[in-house]
């Protein structure tokens, strides 16, 4: 069996896929995966052992191809067209395309396979997703309302896989022990540090990082500090190293591939890394994970996919910012606002793994910082902020009932959830939030409350339109426009990422000026979702053991 992935952004979206790729590795034994990706990304396949085939596209030659006066005006077209032509003659039996953009989606419609997953658009430009997993992606992911799921997860269970995710493994290589085996820090402990990301609004500044080594080192002089980067940094990693010394503080530089910076990382006690490559290596190893969030950096989306590790977001109104936008303030209000004295002391809990001491830290700045804890529940990522406990148990409940929602083969009340039930009894005595069992339970009622009074309300909505639509007759607008008010009406549903939905397709509505069964069919389908996932989130919230939250 052959099965080509499809993954055609950065290296760390790349890497993003590889629980799916794992996953397709243990479901198909003997399987020969396949991978199109940039050739750009090349450097990084070495550390994936679950790709057995490469393809690559050359983004870049075909992009100078398309604007250049001098290359032949049909190159980039034959470029692609071998690019296919070769994909075929692989014959592929299962297909998944990772990368929700137009070109991999028109990709993915001419490549021939048995079953396509993901992205595609037909000969006649109509898209498909081939998965709920992947419609989720375009419905709420990409609109950047609520907390979406990590893409991590979406691409694993919309591979149609059903177990939960394996821990990621990636493979460490002698050349990238070869990279790295001279350095003379290697047999102490210490700090990865990347001070570097490719957009300047994730950077946090040289300076910071700085003052946040000189307090870590007088916290724990024993720690050594390595800053990592490619050969092209090379002239501000020695800048950076020469503004520690300043400070007193010994910084050893390492410029390496990818395969020489998994090296580093699998013995790093720590790192310290921006929304870069190497927080989605550093998920493949046992390396403490303090992850930066800033600017365009989505925690949700992409933050670091493994247990425990600790995100850090200053509380700023424009953050994440749109991924294409320059920032809009003369000054980089998210990084200013995340200060070294914070840092700092998050960095050396985490390393003695004193958690209730980060949620201290979180509760005293808590005006100033969030800091999240990552945490796999049900098979799911998620991150909870440890200065709010009381918002844990919804966020848990959101997170995990998504899962039930979009895999849904079964009837509401034929889902396991009594595993998950005491999964998320223990999650919420030990993983993420100070609850005691009076506590929960007094949240638990008020949750379970609010929830059936949500039910009622639309069930009685969807018997509202549904009574109503067998008496229309006539223009369908006015009766979509009335439907979709009703829906708004209700204050919790107007803030969810439901509510999103309904005001787009009234916006839709409004724009053409007409409606069709089409539109009134998705905005059905919008309300029979919301409701679903409210029963299954009150299944979940019932299914708590209560003898797993035990009195601190």
């Amino acid at each position: 069996m052959k099965i080509l992935a499809i993954s055609l952004l950065r290296a760390g979206d790349l890497v993003m896929t590889t629980p799916a790729l794992q996953g397709l590795k243990k479901r198909y034994p003997g399987a020969e995966i396949h991978l199109l990706t940039h050739k750009q990304n090349q450097g990084i396949l070495p550390i994936l052992p679950m790709v057995d085939v490469a393809h690559y596209i050359d983004r870049k030659q075909i992009q100078d191809d398309l604007i250049s006066a001098s290359a032949p005006l049909l190159r980039p077209y034959d470029d692609v067209k071998n690019i296919v032509d070769n994909l075929n003659g692989e014959k592929y039996e299962l297909i998944i395309n990772y990368t929700q953009t137009r070109f991999s989606a028109w990709l993915l419609g001419l490549v021939s396979g048995d079953v396509k997953i993901g992205m595609s658009f037909d000969q006649r430009g109509q898209v498909n997703f081939g998965s709920p997993w992947f419609r989720y992606i375009n419905d709420f992911v990409a609109a950047g309302e609520g907390r979406p799921l990590n893409y991590s997860d979406i691409f694993y269970f919309g591979s149609a896989l059903d177990e939960s995710p394996e821990p990621v493994t990636l493979s460490e290589t002698e050349k990238g022990r070869a990279e790295i085996n001279e350095l003379e820090f290697l047999d102490r402990p210490f700090i990865l540090v990347q001070p570097f990301t490719s957009d300047d609004k994730k950077n946090w500044g040289v300076e910071f990082f700085v003052d946040t080594l000189a307090l870590i080192h007088r916290l724990d002089p024993k720690i050594e500090f390595v800053a990592s980067g490619a050969p092209f940094e090379k002239d501000s990693l020695l800048d950076f190293q020469s503004r520690c010394a300043n400070q007193g503080v010994t910084l050893h530089t390492a410029l390496c591939s990818f395969e020489g910076a998994f090296s580093l990382i699998k013995r790093a006690k720590g790192i310290i890394v921006g929304d870069t490559c190497l927080k989605h290596m550093a998920a493949g190893s046992d390396a403490k994970v303090i992850e930066l969030s800033l600017g365009s950096s989505h925690l949700y989306k992409t933050g670091a996919y493994k247990k425990n590790a600790v995100i850090l977001q200053p509380k700023v109104s424009c953050l994440p910012c749109p991924h294409r936008n320059p920032c809009q303030f003369t000054e980089h209000m998210c990084a200013k606002n995340l200060v070294p004295e914070i840092v700092a002391p998050v960095v050396t809990q985490l390393l003695m793994n004193n958690w209730e001491g980060i949620r201290a830290i979180a509760s005293e700045f808590a005006d100033e910082i969030d800091v999240f804890r990552t945490f796999k529940l049900g098979g799911i990522w998620s991150a909870v902020n440890l200065a709010d406990s009381q918002s844990a148990v919804e966020q848990a409940l959101e997170s995990v009932s998504w899962k039930f929602l979009l895999s849904r083969t079964n009837k509401i009340n034929l889902f396991p959830f009594g595993s998950v039930g005491s999964e998320l009894g223990l999650f919420f005595q030990e993983a993420a939030v100070a609850l005691t069992a009076d506590e929960f339970q007094e949240k638990a009622r008020s949750l379970e409350s609010r929830l059936m009074a949500q039910d009622e309300d639309l069930l009685k909505l969807q018997m509202n339109f549904s009574q109503k639509l067998r008496t229309e007759n006539g223009d369908l607008l006015p009766f979509i426009k009335e439907y979709g008010d009703m829906a708004l009406a209700m204050p919790w549903l107007q803030d969810s990422s439901f509510g999103f939905l309904v005001k787009e397709s009234l916006q839709l509505a409004e724009t053409k000026n007409h409606t069709d069964f089409s539109m009134i069919r998705r905005l059905q389908t919008i309300i029979e979702q919301a409701y679903e996932q409210n029963k299954i989130k009150l299944k979940l919230l019932r299914s708590v053991r209560m003898d797993d939250v035990e009195a601190r």
